[in-house]
């Protein structure tokens, strides 16, 4: 039966108030579960504490804690935060994990590896998450959210090589975007990683390529493409012309305002008036 929507906070409050039973770390597991996926993370970390003090629910307590944790060191920048979600995932990693606890585990270790810094290895825990439907289902924003932070992991770690090691980084990149896309041609995660993927490659012209076919495509993505449309926008006009118009080394202003004017008129073109 679905949850009452009820805070998670009230939900603690009401069972501390009665005597244990059996179900009690359960229906305060259910409540830490409901606040994350609700965007509440000082309730779920207060939930998830709770439930984690019972042997039963203890297990998933944890993994919900750790990434709840990681939710808030994502919205505060305290390294307690990361320190303590690290801790707790490596000690409910310690026991045998069933699915699809298991999945939402790697789901946290891998966003954990990613705040730490480890790029490469973050990309590689969420690269055998993405086709992963249980994975996805531990995720707001489902597989798309997994494919975004695979490529977030991913160009980072691209950035952090030299030569041909960054442009074969990001031609794996591109060859695995190009894949999705004929998968989903809705994917604006996709459409936009692919202009990221192609400037990397030191491809300039293939990265203004990419962005004109995923301005095309925006509308297909779920918010009828406004996201990606303005991240579009911000890597065309504050990357793409720039380089682009320095790149002959004639008067760079004079290319820059030329090309700006070309994507004005290429965005009036392929834009609901």
């Amino acid at each position: 039966m679905p949850i009452m929507r009820r805070s998670a906070a009230a939900l603690l409050a009401a069972v501390a108030l009665s005597h244990p039973t059996a179900a009690w770390g359960a229906d305060v597991l259910a409540a830490a579960r409901q606040a994350y996926n609700e965007g509440h993370y000082d309730a779920a970390i207060q939930s998830a504490r709770a439930a984690a003090e019972d042997e039963k629910s203890a297990t998933d307590a944890r993994v919900v804690l750790g990434r709840a944790l990681i939710e808030r060191y994502r919205q505060t920048g305290r390294p307690e935060d990361l320190a303590e979600a690290r801790q707790v995932l490596v000690t409910s990693g310690g026991t045998a994990l069933a699915e699809p606890l298991r999945s939402e585990w790697l789901v946290g270790s891998a966003q954990a590896l990613f705040f730490e810094g480890a790029f490469g290895a973050a990309a590689t825990l969420f690269t055998t998450l993405i086709d992963d439907p249980r994975a996805a289902a531990t995720v707001p924003g489902g597989r798309e959210r997994l494919l975004d932070w695979w490529a977030t992991a991913s160009d980072r770690a691209a950035q952090a090589r030299d030569g041909h090691a960054r442009k074969a980084e990001y031609s794996r990149l591109d060859a695995r975007l190009e894949q999705e896309l004929e998968r989903d041609g809705s994917l604006g995660t996709a459409a936009y990683w692919r202009v990221v993927a192609a400037r990397g490659a030191g491809d300039l012209d293939a990265a203004w390529d990419a962005a004109m076919a995923a301005w095309v495509r925006a509308p297909l993505a779920h918010d009828r493409g406004a996201e990606l449309r303005a991240d579009l926008e911000r890597i065309v006009t504050q990357a793409l012309i720039p380089e682009r118009a320095r790149r002959n080394g004639q008067d760079p202003e004079k290319q820059a305002a030329a090309l700006r004017d070309q994507w004005e008129e290429f965005k009036k073109r392929w834009s609901n008036k």
